[in-house]
């Protein structure tokens, strides 16, 4: 073998240990790159889990207060409605009140003269 030859396997042997070198890094960065997708990707499926409860938990709490408003303002009338019936009676028998006093001071006025 020339010196040439040699020279030539020599470096032909230093490019590919440079490769395999080289190689070997890129597949462990690959697999440090894959282990923090695998990871991001569990805690966003995580995330995303508690979101959906999370969400599903404030669904219910408007639904419940949805119909809890609906049956305080459905109370609220029918009291509004009794208050009112009641005033107007409390108002009616106060003018009947207010009529037979007038009633009786017209009486009286007259009999005064």
């Amino acid at each position: 073998m020339t010196e040439l030859e040699r020279l030539l396997i020599e470096r032909l042997e230093q490019m590919e240990l440079r490769h395999h070198n080289e190689t070997m890094d890129l597949r462990q960065q690959l697999y440090a790159q894959q282990m923090s997708l695998e990871s991001l990707q569990r805690q966003l499926g995580s995330t995303l889990e508690g979101y959906e409860t999370h969400c599903a938990s404030l669904h219910t709490a408007f639904v419940a207060l949805e119909k809890s408003t609906r049956s305080e303002l459905a109370s609220m009338g029918r009291s509004l409605d009794q208050t009112n019936r009641v005033t107007g009676a409390v108002l009616g028998s106060l003018n009947s009140s207010v009529a037979g006093v007038k009633s009786s001071l017209e009486s009286l006025i007259k009999a005064q003269r």
